[in-house]
C-alpha cells in the first residue's frame, strides 16, 4: 500500500506529490510546442531543493515506459503524434480509489469540483511557484469524516457512504495486494469493495497504479474519442471492447492516446495555453 499522494488539481507545469510524512515533493514539466523539454521531480526538505533519483521519477512518471509498436494503424498514428505521452499516475491504490469513486457517473468538470472541495476540507494550502496546491485527503481522513461532510463536496449520499467505507477498509489495511501483473486478481479484490464495479476497478489500476494493459470498458469519453479517431460515428461499446484486443499489451496507453487526441495535451507555457 503506497503512502504517496499525487495531486493534479490544477493542470499546469507544476504538480505536487505529497507523502504522508517527510518532505514535500513536486513534479515540474517544461514544454515547448507540445514537446517535453524538461521533466524533473523535486523535493523541498527545508534545506533547499534537490532532484530525486531516477527510481522515484520512474515510479511516478513511468519515464521508463516506451510505446509498443501498435499494429492498429489508428493507435500507431496517435503514438507517433504523442510520442512523449507516459502513464502518469495518481500515486497509489488509495489515490486511484479516491479519484475513481468521486468521478463515477459525472462529468470531468464535476469530478474535479468534488475532489477540489474535499482537498480544501482536509488539506492546508501549499504555495509553489506562485500557485496554490493541496494534497489529496488520506484514507484515514475520509474514514474519520462524517457522511455529511463528504456530501458537502457535492457527492451523493450513496457515493459519500461508499467512499467512507472504502477509506475505512484501506485505513485498516484490509485491501489485499495481488501480484503486480495479475489484473484479474486485482479486479476480483477491488470488486469486493462497496461502490467499486468493473469500470471503477479498471480506473483504479489505470490511474492509481499506472498499469500498462488495463482497459476501462464502458468509459463513455473513451468511446467518444474512438468514434472521432476511427471516424466511425456508429461505433458501439461492444465494438470498442473488441477493437481494444488489438492494443495488447498496452491497452491503457492506447486509451490514454485516444483521450489525449480528444481532450488535448493541456501543455502550458507560463499561464498561456498552447493552441493548435
Amino acid at each position: 500500500m503506497s503512502t504517496d499522494s499525487g495531486i493534479a488539481q490544477d493542470l499546469h507545469n507544476l504538480e505536487l506529490l505529497r507523502q504522508s510524512s517527510g518532505p514535500i515533493r513536486w513534479m515540474h514539466t517544461g514544454s515547448l510546442h507540445r514537446t517535453i523539454i524538461d521533466r524533473r521531480v523535486l523535493v523541498a526538505d527545508g534545506d533547499g531543493i534537490v532532484e530525486l533519483d531516477g527510481r522515484d521519477d520512474s515510479r511516478w512518471l513511468h519515464t521508463n515506459v516506451a510505446h509498443t509498436d501498435f499494429t492498429d494503424p489508428v493507435i500507431a498514428a496517435l503514438s507517433q503524434q504523442f510520442p512523449h505521452l507516459r502513464p502518469l499516475t495518481d500515486g497509489g491504490m488509495w489515490e486511484g480509489l479516491f479519484s475513481a469513486i468521486t468521478a463515477q457517473a459525472v462529468s470531468l468538470h464535476s469530478a474535479a469540483a468534488f475532489q477540489r472541495r474535499l482537498c480544501e476540507a482536509f488539506s492546508p494550502e501549499i504555495e509553489a511557484e506562485g500557485r496554490i496546491f493541496r494534497s489529496l485527503p488520506t484514507a484515514q481522513d475520509i474514514a474519520d469524516a462524517s457522511v455529511e461532510l463528504l456530501r458537502s463536496s457535492g457527492l451523493t449520499t450513496k457515493r459519500a457512504e461508499g467512499l467512507k467505507s472504502v477509506a475505512t477498509e484501506m485505513a485498516r489495511g484490509n485491501i489485499p495486494s495481488p501480484e503486480a501483473d495479475d489484473i484479474d486478481g486485482w479486479m476480483i479484490e477491488l470488486h469486493k469493495l462497496p461502490m467499486v464495479g468493473k469500470w471503477t476497478s479498471a480506473s483504479v489500476l489505470l490511474w492509481g497504479l499506472g498499469h500498462d494493459d488495463v482497459y476501462p470498458s464502458g468509459d463513455v469519453a473513451l468511446l467518444r474519442a474512438a468514434k472521432i479517431a476511427y471516424n466511425d460515428a456508429s461505433m458501439t461499446m461492444r465494438d470498442l471492447d473488441k477493437l481494444s484486443e488489438q492494443w495488447r499489451p498496452q491497452r491503457a496507453i492506447a486509451a490514454r492516446l485516444l483521450w489525449t487526441n480528444l481532450l488535448g495535451c493541456g501543455w502550458y507555457i507560463g499561464d498561456t495555453p498552447i493552441s493548435e
